[in-house]
This record gives C-alpha cells, sequence and structure tokens, in this order.
C-alpha cells in the first residue's frame, strides 16, 4: 500500500482507514487516481479540483482527469483532459454512451481511485466507476442543495449510494445529505483547501485606510441567486447613514456588468 495513503489515513482530512485499506495493490504499483469535474470555470469546486490536480504526488499516483464540459478559463491547466458529454438529459442516449465509455476509460487505465467532484459528476461517475469495479468511488457534496430540484437531489442521493464516501465542506452540507437519506457513516466533512501560496504576503488590492471600514462579498457573478443585489440593496440602505462605509464586490462572470448597473442605482457606485 502507498505510504502516502498510509498516512492520509492518520490525518484529520484524511479518507477512513477502511477506504484506504481497499485501495492495496498487490504489486507495488502507484494507485490509479482518476479525477472528474463538471466544467473548467472558476467556481469552487472547479478550484478544489485544480488544487488537487496540482497537489497530489506524481510519484505515488498515477493521475488521470476527466470533464463533462471541456470550457471555462481554468482548462488551459488541462488542455488534453477527456470529455464525456452528457447530452440533454442525464439519462438519454448521449448520456448512455458517454456512461460505457467512461466505464472502458476506468478498466483500461486500472483506475483504483474515482472521485467526482460535483452534482453532475456525482450522477455520472458514482455509478459508473462502481459498475466498473473501481475499488474506492468518492463523491462531493460542497452545496447545501437548495439549488437543487427535488428531483435532482433525489438522483444524486442515489447515485451516492454507489459511494464509499462523500465528501462535504460543511457540517450544513453534510446534514442535507442525511436529510435526504444518505446514511451519515458515508460522508466526512473536509473544509476547502488551499496551496500554500494563497498564504503569502501579497501586496493588498485595497490598501488598508485608517477610519474606514469595508464590508464585503467574495462570489462568482454567474447567477441571480448568488445574492449580489441583495448586497446593493443593502449598501443602498447603509450609505446614507454612515460615511465611514466603503462596499466591495469581489469576483467576476456574465452578470458583471449588471452588478456595475446595480452599483450605480444604488448609489454605491463611490462607496
Amino acid at each position: 500500500m502507498s505510504s502516502v495513503l498510509k498516512d492520509a489515513a492518520q490525518t484529520p482530512v484524511g479518507l477512513p482507514k477502511r477506504i484506504v485499506e481497499r485501495t492495496a495493490h498487490p504489486s507495488h504499483a502507484a494507485p490509479g487516481v482518476f479525477l472528474m469535474v463538471n466544467s473548467l470555470e472558476t467556481g469552487g469546486s472547479e478550484r478544489q479540483f485544480l488544487s488537487l490536480t496540482q497537489a497530489l504526488n506524481r510519484e505515488d499516483f498515477r493521475l488521470h482527469l476527466g470533464c463533462i464540459h471541456r470550457v471555462g478559463p481554468l482548462l488551459k491547466h488541462f488542455e488534453n483532459i477527456p470529455e464525456f458529454r452528457l447530452g440533454g438529459t442525464l439519462f438519454g442516449p448521449r448520456s448512455i454512451r458517454s456512461r460505457f465509455r467512461l466505464a472502458a476509460h476506468l478498466r483500461q487505465r486500472k483506475i483504483q481511485i474515482a472521485h467526482a467532484f460535483d452534482f453532475y459528476t456525482n450522477i455520472l461517475l458514482a455509478p459508473t466507476a462502481r459498475a466498473a469495479g473501481v475499488p474506492v468511488v468518492i463523491g462531493s457534496h460542497r452545496q447545501l442543495g437548495d439549488l437543487l430540484t427535488k428531483a435532482q437531489f433525489v438522483a444524486q442521493v442515489f447515485a451516492l449510494q454507489c459511494c464509499d464516501q462523500v465528501i462535504c465542506n460543511s457540517r450544513a452540507a453534510a446534514d442535507a445529505l442525511v436529510e435526504g437519506g444518505l446514511s451519515r457513516h458515508r460522508i466526512a466533512v473536509i473544509g476547502n483547501g488551499l496551496p500554500i501560496s494563497a498564504f503569502s504576503n501579497p501586496d493588498p488590492a485595497l490598501p488598508r485606510q485608517p477610519g474606514l471600514r469595508r464590508v464585503g462579498m467574495i462570489a462568482r457573478m454567474n447567477h441571480e441567486y448568488k445574492g449580489h443585489e441583495q448586497f446593493l440593496r443593502m449598501a443602498a440602505m447603509l450609505v446614507a447613514g454612515f460615511d465611514d462605509l466603503e462596499f466591495v464586490l469581489a469576483g467576476d462572470g456574465p452578470l458583471r456588468s449588471k452588478a456595475g448597473a446595480g452599483a450605480r442605482r444604488a448609489g454605491a457606485c463611490e462607496r
């Protein structure tokens, strides 16, 4: 068994020992690991995917990657990543063909650990990897699930039943899965990781100013439900009564121009 996997079983962020033991290989070859993400956009799950691919030691693991949509700014790090499209529906003809192709892909590369990073890859990879005989299957749930339809949430819980372990980045996310019917013993709560470089001392984008209090929101500007409009309405309520407040929206995405227009309407552009 890889010494790295042994060490992981003894650390707070490692997988439970019962899973690590199942990765034991009769030879001393590095275990094959397959990581899969929906797309290469700049969201939280995608950044966790990127961080893990960069952190895994290639001498200890044979790393293989896959995605459903080969699009997004992070694609520059994964130019040759294989794509397994689902088509218009989760269980349509194209989706079924992709499942068969993915199963063959996993078997041919003798994958021993398969890890899905988000909703769509949970649905695609978890049952497929289990059917393909992958010894260890890991799913992910990095949201509360309130943005999924009831049918989507039920389908995901069903798919996650195929997993040995499901990684949640918060206890609230874990509790949502348990309420949805997933056994708690399958769930591990592991907070999102950051590369060591994130803790360096870069020059601040906004230097501190004495007497100024900043109120910020960090989120991609790609969906209305992120709440940027609500943040701006709150800012509009506060600017009249507090002279020492500055409001900061940190993020990017297709709705950035709309957020800027909202700031102008709220009278918060100068604040």
